[in-house]
């Protein structure tokens, strides 16, 4: 697998799909991943981070603030990984000898496809990669809320300077 990537045509049922052939890996559900026929429960919370927890038990963590922590410790059945923020928008996930596994980003559409592209040398479980997929795409939808709720504010805040500015 190269890549994963979001398919949003049900929004409130996104499938997140594989890239070389576009065959539905996952169809997510509010707090359920669907995975073939098992059912993986999600969650995640802003300031603690993301788990994907499967029906056998394994469980696959993203630990840490996803909205705004530059480095999110990732651990997947047991392998350890790093997802880096290199940018705002720009996000690379490093082994634990710190080697290129994979990257995606929040920029051209990023937040609403996520894909995730795998190095070609990465060695990634199909349960590493949809779990690191729902990792992603929560972090990109956290951190462009953060951005938006700034900019309303900036704008808010120079609005009222210029009706101030008009007034004297």
């Amino acid at each position: 697998m190269h890549y994963t990537w979001w398919d949003r045509e049900n929004t409130a049922k996104p499938v997140l799909r594989n890239g070389d052939d576009d065959s539905a890996l996952a169809t997510f559900d509010g707090e359920i991943a669907l995975v073939g026929d098992e059912q993986w429960a999600l969650s995640h919370n802003p300031t603690l981070g993301a788990s994907v927890t499967l029906p056998d038990g394994r469980e696959f963590q993203a630990f840490g603030r996803l909205k705004k922590d530059e480095r999110i410790p990732v651990s997947l059945d047991g392998a350890s990984l790093t997802i880096v923020a290199e940018t705002s928008k720009e996000f690379v996930v490093e082994d634990a000898d710190g080697a290129k596994v994979a990257q995606f980003t929040g920029s051209n559409h990023g937040v609403r496809k996520a894909i995730v592209e795998y190095s070609d040398d990465a060695d990634m479980s199909t349960e590493g990669a949809i779990a690191l997929a729902y990792f992603s795409r929560i972090m990109l939808e956290a951190r462009t809320v953060t951005m938006g709720t700034a900019l309303i504010g900036t704008l808010a805040l120079l609005s009222l300077a210029a009706i101030v500015a008009a007034l004297i």
